[in-house]
């Protein structure tokens, strides 16, 4: 440890509420004071690499290129396995019509993570730039596999295919890509060059001319979301940590409209939570906790078979069932939901109100998903003639919950274990990331 170690930790004890405020700034999109924030940060803590990371965000936003170049530089010499540091700084050399380097920056991204899904796509646009399509073609793939509603990788897929003279792959990519999002101008330019105007929504204006050098994304920090307030009571559900700094994984529709968020875990005295991002559609939020670190975090697995055991842990029927948490076994009944939605898992697990959002975990202790719903059973009764059905349940596959965290700029463990565990070590394990949410 440096000598002013104990100097450093003395100053900061004495004036907390200032550092907060600078690390609150820090992931600001006021990027003045984002800048100020990080800045003030790197002086207290040089070799922190996240912070020169948004610092960078900032500088590029306010069109300081060289000054984010830099910062990227810096943090990426800190921790050369930050794979959105290495993304970021390929844009700026793609915006440079430098694509060599920054194909290098997006093809050492994908090989930290390889699920990395905007670094696919990005990788794709640097090697579509160097006529390199067929290696295009395949990277845009692999952004698809990874995220499989990308509107942008589904068009610049379309763009190579148009390219290669497949119009029918091409206009089905575009279409596809409409689909998820109706403004995606990529694949509205594409379906104009093609003469083929019309796609689900019926005919299309022409696009802007595209700036070749725009396309590729830098990753940013989410922007704070303020709900409208709820209106009447309070709910709660269930939510698991996803990083070391305290961020926790849950369910949208758990912290929507809340007039304040609290986490407990383990039965200790509730903490307050900040909503740093949703996405509604798949029914996910991130939430963070300040000062308030877990001793361990979720691991993530990508896949799961039919018919494999899975245990579910949570807070159901809050006041009525144990306060200190609910674990259920089951099994996988279908690897996709209702309408054949490939996002979802089916399983037997029994859930109650105030499962959702909680992991389910398989034999070793992994997530390999998100609980989110059950089946009206009452409601599926009725044009049943009768018929009840017992423990039909729905998660969120970890596939989009990890999608998701990386659009929050966090980097869930996807180091899966491989040691099959006891059903009393899993729910132990659970137990120690495994949060009840409160909304009020």
């Amino acid at each position: 440890m440096l000598r002013i170690g104990a100097l450093l930790i003395a100053l900061v004890a004495a004036a907390p509420p200032a550092l907060a405020e600078a690390s609150r700034d820090c992931q600001s999109n006021n990027h003045e004071a984002a800048i100020r924030g990080c800045t003030r940060l790197i002086q207290q803590n040089p070799r922190n690499a996240v912070n020169y990371f948004n610092r960078a965000i900032s500088y590029r936003e306010l069109g300081k290129v060289d000054l984010a170049l830099a910062d990227y530089d810096r943090a990426i010499e800190l921790n050369p396995r930050y794979y959105e540091a290495l993304n970021n700084r390929g844009t700026i050399y793609i915006s440079r019509g430098d694509n060599e380097r920054a194909l290098e920056d997006f093809t050492r991204s994908t090989e930290v993570n390889p699920r990395y899904a905007i670094a696919h796509n990005n990788r794709g646009e640097a090697l579509e730039n160097l006529e390199r399509l067929e290696e295009a073609l395949a990277a845009y793939g692999r952004a698809i596999e990874f995220n499989p509603k990308y509107a942008r990788a589904y068009a610049n897929r379309g763009d190579i295919w148009r390219k290669l003279g497949k119009r029918d792959d091409a206009i089905a990519d575009y279409r596809h890509a409409l689909r998820l999002d109706p403004q995606q101008s990529i694949a509205l330019a594409g379906l104009k060059i093609l003469g083929n105007t019309s796609a689900s929504t019926g005919p299309v204006d022409p696009p802007p001319q595209r700036d070749p050098f725009a396309r590729p994304e830098q990753v940013a920090r989410p922007a704070p979301t303020q709900p409208p307030p709820r209106e009447k009571g309070g709910s709660t559900g269930t939510g698991f940590f996803v990083s070391p700094q305290g961020h926790i994984l849950t369910n949208h529709h758990v912290v929507e409209n809340c007039n304040s968020i609290s986490v407990a875990l383990n039965g200790e005295v509730s903490q307050s939570a900040r909503l740093v991002t949703s996405d509604s559609k798949n029914d996910l939020a991130l939430l963070t906790t300040t000062g308030f670190k877990p001793g361990s975090v979720a691991t993530m697995r990508l896949g799961v078979r039919l018919g494999e055991n899975v245990f579910v842990y949570g807070f159901p029927l809050s006041g009525l069932l144990a306060s200190s948490g609910n674990f259920t076994t089951g099994s996988v009944t279908a690897v996709a939901g209702l309408g054949d939605d490939t996002t979802m898992l089916q399983l037997s697990a029994p859930v109650q109100p105030g499962n959702s959002g909680g992991p389910v975990l398989d034999q070793h202790g992994n997530v390999v998903g998100v609980i989110v719903s059950k089946l009206n059973a009452l409601r599926i009764a009725k044009v049943t003639s009768g018929d009840i059905p017992q423990n039909v349940n729905f998660a969120i596959k970890s596939l989009i919950a990890m999608s998701f965290l990386e659009s929050g700029n966090v980097s869930a463990s996807a180091t899966a274990r491989t040691a099959k565990l006891d059903a009393p070590e899993i729910a132990e394990q659970a137990r120690a990331f495994t949060a009840q949410v409160r909304c009020n």
